[in-house]
């Protein structure tokens, strides 16, 4: 087979896996229905990947590796001002949360239903929000202000995070709002919270 062939393939089983890790959650997906998905055989996904958590691996680095992508190329330089540089991570950081939707749910239920398996991928990520952190304390002590940057990352997260899973909810409740209009306005929403939380 062509190895681009193979390549291809690879990338319909990885896109099928995610859909039912997060269609079903870690510990009701199973190997049958990800081949099902991905139109393989399950000797060609095994071919692949020989277990299920491999799968859950792989698309979880990808996931760390997407964000990481992101974030860290937003550079807290010395002409770019607090102001700018929380407009540019909030914005990034909700723009990569509309692309994936599911994940911080499936994050969630990861951690509360699998803890074990949870804190032992929890430390791909570890260099993340420790890098963020230290750039938010460059800024921060940069323009004078006094605030612990681990609660304005977390306040990012969370802003971010709920506007994202509660979605769903506030279309239901204003029916003639588009989902293109809530992002917009949450967006929005969110950066003007934290640039007045930092007196900006």
């Amino acid at each position: 087979m062509a190895r681009y062939q193979l390549e291809n393939k690879e990338k319909n089983v990885l896109e099928a896996a995610e859909k039912v890790f997060l269609a079903k959650g870690y510990s009701g997906a199973r190997t049958h229905d990800i081949a099902a998905e991905a139109g393989v055989t399950h000797a060609m996904l095994h071919y692949y990947f020989q277990t299920k958590e491999q799968l859950f691996e792989r698309i979880l680095k990808d996931k760390i590796a997407a964000l990481a992508e992101v974030l860290i190329a937003i550079s807290p330089d010395e002409d770019t001002t607090m102001k700018d540089f929380i407009i540019r991570v909030v914005s990034d950081h909700f723009d990569f949360l509309q692309k994936n939707p599911s994940l911080p749910r499936f994050v969630i239920n990861v951690i509360t239903e699998q803890p074990e398996l949870a804190s032992h991928y929890i430390s791909f990520a570890r260099d993340l929000p420790a890098q963020m952190i230290q750039r938010l304390k460059f800024k921060l002590e940069k323009e004078g202000i006094e605030m612990n940057p681990k609660m304005l990352l977390q306040d990012i997260i969370m802003l971010n995070v709920f506007s994202i899973i509660a979605m769903p909810v506030n279309l239901l409740y204003d029916p003639g709002l588009t989902e293109e209009e809530y992002i917009k306005q949450r967006k929005e929403e969110n950066i003007i919270i934290l640039l007045k939380r930092l007196g900006l």
